[in-house]
Formats: structure tokens, sequence, C-alpha cells
């Protein structure tokens, strides 16, 4: 075959100097293309033989509408394929595997269906459609739209952290894939700690024997998490390390919505080394309201008007305030088990006690997930934007927090409703930044196209068109597009019947199941008579 190429190479060499050249000028195209075969030839290329055949199966009803289609598809791409009425049978067999036989290759030849091409060309006209394999170990499991399993571990990042972001409309299925997300690590030995705005993980986390945790307010025996009753506990952090904590959580409860100057958290610490030095572990911030009163003094020996004002707004959370029951006494909750659900729920009425609550949290779990470098831990925060502050320390503490994580195998996971929502606050904006993972589900086609314009993010047309492509079936599957520092891909999560009841925010399958559980059944069984009930379970 390399010899007859080399032969009509010479010869369309001497077609393209003839005279009929200046005629024909399809002769130097031609010999153009047989200079290009000799390349790959004199580089280690050679010769094969190639033939396209598409094989379409479909209901007889539909079979024009198809074949159309698929021609369409072709000639998008520049490619031009033809029915062959007469020959399906010659061509059925020479499509299927271990079925082309030298005689069926002469009929082909015959037919001119079979053309040579260099090695080269060929691996570039080969029609393999493949879909993204994933990447990682098999923690996750997700499917390609043509029904290709998917693999995700977000451990698998070696370019930078393994942290995510979680954007998705209501309704989209964002809450059925954060659970899996809990459900996959957890099922891999990783500590979890999730924290929550409406129950979305309330069966989840009882299934799998965790520690469920309700804020509700005004309760008989209210919940108690004054960070300084966890000071000490960390033989490895002295009280100036602590202090890097305490000083912003008193901050935010004396001013939960506006950043405090310099010249205000001096005196906040000031009071807070003094009021642990007397009393230790039983510090409260009662105790530094007074401090804040009483003991610091302005030049002239009177009541000094900053930290005057520091005291009255800290008002609320001291034990005269509506706020103090959750911050004076000694701490009584546990977050040292291995699944933690922290539901934020009953306080949606008092956004400044939710935030003072979320970041005395969150403060509490990264110092436990700075504790140990060898086990896989993950801090999942959902609907976030509704819960992390506006201010700078928030932002501060995010991206420090973040940047650490990955150093101790350790995953921050939010999520939100849309991706406008990263850009609401400097804090929901550095959660975004500093995620290599982002799962984007079905967005507002609204709200994505006005960040386009206004340059919120730069996506690319193929990104802005996967993204306006994604679509969810309830019941069926949700698709999202993962990007990574490897790319971008889209797949679709399939949750079977029971993943999916568990996860549902539906209010008839939740007083449902809130009603089985109050009859005595187990969580497992409110679940599956609730699937009985539907057909799903036989």
């Amino acid at each position: 075959m390399d010899s007859k190429a080399q032969l009509k190479s010479a010869r369309a060499k001497m077609n393209a100097k003839s005279k009929m050249a200046e005629y024909q000028p399809e002769l130097a195209t031609q010999a153009q293309d047989w200079d290009i075969v000799m390349h790959q030839l004199n580089n280690g290329g050679s010769m094969c033989e190639m033939y396209h055949t598409l094989l379409l199966i479909a209901p007889r009803s539909q079979m024009n509408r198809s074949s159309q289609i698929a021609l369409n598809v072709w000639r998008n791409e520049r490619f031009t394929i033809t029915p062959l009425k007469l020959l399906q049978l010659a061509t059925l067999y020479s499509s299927l595997p271990m079925t082309l036989t030298e005689t069926a290759r002469e009929d082909l030849k015959k037919l001119r269906l079979i053309t040579t091409k260099t090695t080269v060309n060929a691996v570039d006209m080969a029609p393999i459609i493949g879909e993204w394999k994933g990447a990682g170990d098999p923690v996750m499991l997700f499917f390609g739209r043509r029904g290709s399993p998917t693999f995700l571990d977000f451990y698998s990042n070696q370019q930078g952290n393994y942290n995510v972001f979680v954007a998705g409309v209501s309704g989209s299925g964002k809450s059925v894939a954060m659970n899996e997300i809990v459900s996959a690590y957890r099922g891999i030995g990783a500590r979890v700690w999730v924290i929550d705005v409406g129950r979305s993980y309330q069966n989840l986390i009882r299934l799998q024997k965790g520690t469920f945790i309700e804020f509700t307010p005004f309760a008989k025996n209210p919940l108690c998490i004054n960070p300084f009753s966890w000071v000490g506990t960390d033989n490895e952090l002295d009280f100036k390390a602590e202090m890097r904590l305490l000083k912003p959580m008193i901050g935010r409860m004396a001013s939960p919505n506006a950043p405090l100057t310099e010249f205000q958290y001096s005196l906040i610490a000031e009071a807070i080394t003094a009021v642990w030095k007397d009393y230790g572990p039983e510090t409260t911030p009662t105790k530094i309201r007074d401090f804040l009163l009483d003991k610091i003094k302005n030049e002239s020996g009177g009541v000094e008007r900053v930290a005057y004002e520091l005291a009255k707004q800290l008002q609320p959370f001291t034990t005269e305030g509506i706020y103090g029951e959750y911050f004076n006494g000694p701490a009584n909750i546990s977050l040292d088990g291995d699944m933690i659900g922290l539901e934020l729920e009953e306080l949606k009425n008092a956004p400044e006690l939710r935030r003072v609550v979320l970041f005395v949290l969150t403060s509490r779990i990264a110092h436990d997930m700075y504790l140990s470098r060898d086990r896989k831990k993950i801090c999942l925060v959902d609907e976030a934007w509704q819960l992390l502050g506006a201010d700078k320390e928030t932002a501060e503490f995010i991206e420090e927090g973040y940047r650490r994580a990955r150093k101790y195998n350790g995953i921050f996971c939010v999520g939100t409703q849309g991706i406008e929502d990263a850009f609401k606050n400097d804090a929901s904006q550095a959660a975004y930044s500093n995620a290599d993972w982002k799962l984007f589900l079905r967005q507002d086609k609204k709200n994505l196209e006005k960040l386009i314009e206004d340059g919120m993010v730069n996506f690319s047309p193929a990104v802005k068109r996967m993204l306006l492509s994604l679509r969810t079936e309830r019941g069926r599957f949700s698709e999202m597009l993962i990007a990574s520092p490897n790319g971008d891909s889209v797949v679709r999560h399939i949750p079977d019947p029971f993943s999916l009841l568990m996860a549902s925010t539906n209010a008839t399958d939740f007083n449902e199941c809130e009603s089985l559980l109050n009859q005595g059944y187990s969580t497992m069984e409110a679940l599956t008579i609730m699937l009985q009930r539907r057909g799903q379970l036989v």
C-alpha cells in the first residue's frame, strides 16, 4: 500500500506541473494532499483502509424522522451521509464487531464504501463518542447523558483544594445531590458536619445514627454554645491562638451586621483576656459586658465611650438579653460525633442570632477539623447565603479556613439556590472563589445571563451553553455541570426512590414522615412505609 502511495504521489506531482494544471487547479490540491501523505509515511506513519457506517435503530413509525435528525447532525459537522436503502444487510454485518471478512471487504471496495487514509487521518476521523469517566476513586456515582457511569471524588484534585460550591434553583435537585455527597463520604468513613436551614438532612442523619441538633428558641432545656467552654480543650493551642476566634465571635455579637474598628476589637480583646484570667472557662458574654462597662476607663478616668457602646451592643447576648440563654453558662452540646447535623430553621426570624450561632459553630468545626490529618472530613453548609454574614471578618475566616482545610484532609461545601448568591456579600464570594469544585444544577436563565452581562462570571460560550441546557425531571434525574481545574462536564444524578424520598423537602412528604415517626416507627420503617404507599417498593 505504501509503494502504491509513492507512485500516486509522483504521478500527482507530474500532473500538477503539466500544462493541464492551468485549466485544472484541483491537480495542485491533489499534489499537496499526496505531499502530506508522503510526509506521514516518512515519519513512521502508514496507510490504512476505513469506512463509516451509521447503524440507526428506531421504531418503524419514527424511522424517517430519526434518519433526518441523523443527517442533520452530521451535516452540521460538514459530513454528508447517504441512506443505503438496498444494502442494509451487508452494511449491518460490516458494522458489527468481528464480522468483517476478506470477501465482505472486497464487496465494500466495489461499492466504494472503503477509502484509503493515513493512520493519523483515520484516527482523527474515527467517530468516537465518549463521555467523561470522572475523577479519582468511586466515591460518588453519576451518569453521563449517554448512560456512561461517572465516578467522582473531590479528593482527586491535585491542582488545588477540595472545597465545593453547589448552586441550583428550587426544584433542581440540589438537596438530593448534597445528600448524596454526605452519604457517599460517610460511606468511606469521613467525619461529617451539616449546617442547614430546612431539615433537608434530618432523615439521613437519623439513619446514620448521627446527632441532630435543633436550635429552638425558648425551649425548656435551651442549647448553650458558650465558646469559652471549649477553650483549653486542645492542648496544642494556647490562649493566644484561641483569641483569634474568640475576638471575632464577641465582635459578631456586638455588631452582627456592621464591621467593627480596630480600636473596638482591641477593647474586646482586652476584656476577653482580663475576664478569662479571672474566670477561665466560666467566662460569658455577660461578664465581658460588665468588664467593658466598669473596668475600661478613658484618659480622664471616666467611662470609655466606645467600651460603653460595645457593652450596650452586647446586651442582647447577655443573661438579661433575648439571646442570652444560648451563650451564658456551660456549653451543653457536643460536636464530637462522626456525623453531626445542626438545624437553624427555627432561628430564621432572628438573623442576627443565626449569624452569631453559625460563626460560633463553624469556628468550632474548623477547630476540630484541624486536630488531625489522618481522617477525611467534610463540613457542609446548605442555604449558605442566608447564613453567612456580610462583614469582612467572616470573609477572612472563610478564606483562611478554606485554604487550611486541604492540609488537614478537610472539605468545606456550601450550597445556594443560584450562582448569583455567591456575589451577595464578601463571605459568599469568598466561599465561591476558594472552591475548586463547582457543581451547577439548573439555573434561572435571566439571572445567569445578567451575571454574564455584568461581568460577574467569566463563562466561556461552551460553559454557558451547557448551563442553559441543564434540566431536571422530577422523580427521575437531575443534571449538573461539574466544573473543576480538570475541565467541565455535564452529568446526571439518578437517585433511587429511597434516596429521593429521604432527601425530599416536599411539605406532604415531610408531614407524612413526621406523622409516622410520632406513631413510634423508626426513620427506616417510616420511609419504607411511604415507599410502599406510593407503589415504589414491593
